[in-house]
């Protein structure tokens, strides 16, 4: 037919009695999986772009080890990350309904605001403007938005959220965003790292290194459009999450190299390199978080350049000191291809995280694992007995150029994981 073949990637436009059929190539069978199909999605919706209707046949993929559920489902994910160069995507019909393939268009619609954050210049997404964002987006999803405003911080003790902001003239905050459900506690809490523009603060990067430094928000903005999911994917689950906001720069309030502060925890941290800062905010939101007694803590953060490196630009780093909710963030990393890879926390690095001076400092002294001794930083201000899951988000987070579902800029990655999660599997209820 014309020399298709159905390889991966391959389209044909023909007709069946009279009506336009766009063929797409899925290749082998045996080789097609979720990240295929919706890699494969993503190719029709761009070459119809232009079409008024379409209707998709999924009796086609009936032989596939997927329900009919979950493959409606992710080709409408696909179908509308194709679709996000195109603009106009009502065609694929509305979002706010029920059944597998609104949801699929949900959590497509929540990833592009995601990037839509990440890309938002720090001038405009300023810590006050992504509380706005939160508190406006949240009310029409059904969620309850809190913002503490700084002098509430300085009530509450959030020393470390308020020495990385303190060199800014934007006030640092804290969003809490509530999703309801049937248990007192939270099923599962979330934080996400808010630097809404980090220049490395007295610290200061080099030029170079600061350009981009706008997406050091890219955990955040996955977690609150993760929320915004619940009322769709999960509405029995009790989902908490915690959202840190502050500019990170050289102004007269600025942490200075040897600072000690008092966080909210109630440890002392002695701030060595005001340019690891994205562990102290998520730290004390941590802290936080584990005060409502959680059955699970997960955060997202861009948090180190190691994790770069082991890694590369398109897997996170994951961590926990829990092996089952380690494997449930595996699991649902691979059903929704945001791929991660297990970390560990070896005891003998727990040295670098002593300070002769404070509980702790924030600067290991050291260039050998930092990826590692980060986030056993952060595992110090989880109480003993809750479950808790790092993703240090910081290559995955930004595409430096377009690949399969994934335009230049903010990626939304942790958007589709963190659904999935929600849907597949409920974390342990406390007992």
């Amino acid at each position: 037919m014309s020399g298709f073949l159905g390889c991966a990637g391959q389209t044909l436009l023909t007709a069946d009695n009279g009506v336009p059929v766009l063929l797409v190539g899925l290749g082998p069978a045996h080789e097609v999986d979720a990240a295929s199909l919706r890699e494969a999605a993503a190719l029709a919706s761009q070459v119809l772009k232009h079409v008024e209707s379409a209707t998709w046949d999924f009796e086609a993929l009936s032989a596939l080890a997927l329900s009919s559920g979950k493959i409606a489902q992710i080709i409408a994910e696909g179908a509308i990350l194709g679709s996000s160069e195109a603009g106009d995507t009502r065609w694929l019909g509305p979002d706010h309904q029920t059944g597998p393939w609104s949801l699929g268009l949900a959590i497509g619609h929540a990833t592009l605001r995601a990037r839509q954050l990440v890309n938002s210049p720090a001038n405009v997404l300023t810590p006050a403007g992504f509380a706005r964002y939160c508190e406006r987006t949240g009310k029409e999803h059904g969620l309850t938005v809190r913002v503490r405003n700084q002098n509430e911080l300085v009530s509450l003790g959030f020393g470390g959220i308020l020495a990385i902001g303190g060199g800014s003239k934007e006030p640092s905050l804290l969003v809490e965003v509530t999703h309801e459900g049937i248990h007192a506690k939270p099923d599962l809490s979330l934080v996400g790292k808010g630097v809404t523009f980090d220049s490395g603060g007295l610290s200061l990067k080099s030029a170079d290194d600061m350009i981009g430094m706008k997406h050091d928000m890219a955990g955040a903005a996955a977690v609150f459009e993760a929320m915004t999911l619940l009322p769709l994917l999960a509405p029995k689950l009790h989902v908490k999450a915690y959202i840190p906001l502050v500019e990170n720069l050289p102004g007269p309030g600025a942490a200075r190299p040897g600072d000690v502060v008092t966080m909210r925890s109630g440890h002392t941290v002695e701030i060595l390199n005001t340019d690891f800062e994205g562990r102290v905010i998520v730290a004390d939101a941590l802290a936080y978080a584990a005060e409502e007694g959680p059955a699970a803590i997960i955060d997202l953060a861009t948090l180190t350049n190691a994790a770069v490196r082991a890694l590369g630009e398109r897997t996170a780093g994951l961590m926990s000191n829990d092996k089952h909710l380690e494997e449930l963030v595996r699991q649902a990393a691979e059903s929704s291809n945001e791929p991660v890879w297990a970390l560990p926390m070896p005891g003998y690095l727990s040295e670098q995280l002593k300070s002769d001076i404070a509980d702790y400092k924030n600067f290991p002294g050291t260039a050998n694992a930092r990826a590692l001794t980060a986030a056993m930083f952060l595992r110090a201000f989880v109480p003993d007995g809750i479950p808790w899951a790092h993703l240090d988000i910081a290559g995955p987070a930004w595409a430096a150029e377009p690949y399969g579902l994934t335009s230049k800029g903010g990626t939304g990655f942790g958007v589709r994981l963190l659904a999935d999660l929600f849907q597949s599997t409920t974390p342990r209820t406390p007992e």
